[in-house]
């Protein structure tokens, strides 16, 4: 928490952070305004996401790229990632795509579409439902940065959705996933004695995409469970970022070439 303090604090204002990080925030026609709140709840989850990849980065990848310039690297467009609010349309006008009446819908690294967002009063102490939907939706779109890498290295798809569901990294089961059930890493919150799934569960969908979505969140925003389950996610997310983050800078030119050797 104190590092996101220190990064955020060392911009003046939160649209200069924003243009750091990459992220212009629009609206489509009759879409919901951004307020400042929701502006600064952007920039602290993009904040969290690149000190979580810092953290994840032994190989010291990103320790060239300052604030703002790590995440804008990873989401690969080099340039914006914009999130966009939406009426109520077909999601990323596809003409094959579900007319989007509530929530969110992630088009590509680039684009991310908001119809409403998760209520911002679900709060647990420290979870702010809204902020855990953006990143819920950023992971949406670093999964479509790494998948579009490996694609141009044309190596083998190791994409979060693709290696999510590997057994063999002891990993649960995503298309038996049961929201409430501890056995699946992701934190519920107690109501008086009812369980809800926000914020920390933004989607209950049994598919990898959903899962991996909402264990990215949790992952960038330390709260995966600490039980046999979170600390698997959590030693997935730890040994994949590195490889998702070299593959991504080696995709982009990104990666400092070696220094040149010397005959002896």
């Amino acid at each position: 928490m104190r590092t996101d303090v220190a990064v955020v604090s060392g911009f003046a204002g939160v649209e200069a952070g924003l243009d750091a990080f990459g992220i212009t925030l629009g609206t489509d026609g009759t879409g919901t305004p951004w307020t400042d709140a929701m502006r600064e709840e952007v920039l602290a989850q993009a904040v969290r996401i690149e000190n979580a990849f810092r953290v994840a980065d032994p190989d010291g990848l990103l320790a060239r790229l300052g604030p703002g310039e790590a995440f804008d690297a990873i989401f690969a467009s080099r340039g914006d990632i914009t999130l966009d609010t939406i009426p109520e349309r077909r999601g990323c006008n596809w003409p094959t795509a579900p007319v989007i009446s509530a929530g969110a819908i992630t088009c590509s690294s680039e684009l991310v579409e908001y119809r409403t967002f998760s209520s911002d009063q679900t709060w647990d102490g420290m979870a702010n439902s809204r902020q855990y939907h953006f990143a819920h939706e950023f992971g949406h779109a670093l999964n479509a940065s790494i998948a579009a890498a490996y694609r141009g290295l044309e190596t083998t798809d190791r994409s979060p959705y693709q290696v999510i569901d590997d057994a063999a990294e002891g990993l649960p089961n995503p298309s038996r996933r049961d929201w409430d059930d501890p056995a699946w890493g992701l934190p519920a919150r107690n109501v008086q004695g009812t369980l809800l799934r926000s914020p920390y569960q933004q989607n209950d969908s049994a598919t990898n995409g959903e899962y991996f979505a909402d264990t990215f969140s949790n992952w960038a925003n330390g709260t995966l469970l600490d039980n046999d389950a979170g600390r698997a996610l959590q030693s997935w997310m730890d040994r994949m970022a590195p490889e998702w983050l070299r593959a991504r800078l080696e995709a982009s030119g990104l990666l400092e070439a070696p220094p040149p050797t010397t005959e002896p």
